[in-house]
């Protein structure tokens, strides 16, 4: 995000906003209809691009 110009300030703030969000994105999935195959699979999506940006 840095060769596109944005301030550092401002992409942490946008990273820390993204963690805070993260238990939230699960708990929606958990209460959603999805089959727990799915449940599982987009949780663990949501981990692993957590992972990518070093949440």
């Amino acid at each position: 995000m840095k060769g596109a110009g944005i301030d550092s300030k401002v992409i942490d703030n946008i990273f820390k906003k993204y963690k805070k969000l993260i238990p939230k994105w699960e708990k929606i999935i958990e209460g959603s209809f999805l089959n727990e195959n799915l449940k599982v699979e987009y949780k663990s999506l949501i981990d692993k691009k957590a992972a990518q940006i070093e949440l």
